[in-house]
């Protein structure tokens, strides 16, 4: 059963960046959807997005340099909204993101690889 089940349905969102905010142009390095390795978070997914830096307006951040944006898929339709949001960015408007288009991009093979995105990253008060 796949781990994307219902994205069909969910709003896309923000959140759960670990960016600075700024802006970036970012290539994708590897797409995955992995079990917690946290004994607290037994049997939980994580989609785990590894992306090396082109181009950044944040001091700190330069070409080459590695960040990692983590969502905790047990956050349901949130989770879901935000990753829908990555692949919508990544695959563009005309593809349908589904739970197969989600599998396929996580695929061993990793068909994102190489993919460019730009993103802007900012501080939400809560």
């Amino acid at each position: 059963m796949s781990g994307f089940r219902g994205i069909e349905g969910a709003g896309e969102g923000g959140g759960g960046r670990w960016f600075t905010p700024g802006h970036y142009t970012v290539v994708v390095e590897k797409l995955i959807l992995r079990k917690s390795q946290n004994p607290k978070r037994v049997g939980q997914e994580f989609f785990v997005a590894e992306f090396a830096v082109e181009d950044s307006t944040t001091e700190g951040f330069k070409p080459g340099d590695s960040v990692t944006w983590v969502v905790n898929m047990a956050h349901g339709e949130t989770a879901l909204g935000n990753v829908k949001g990555l692949a919508r960015a990544l695959l563009g408007p005309e593809v349908q993101i589904t739970a197969d288009t989600m599998d396929a991009l996580v695929a061993l093979d990793q068909p994102a690889r190489g993919l460019k995105v730009k993103a802007e990253a900012y501080n939400i008060l809560t």
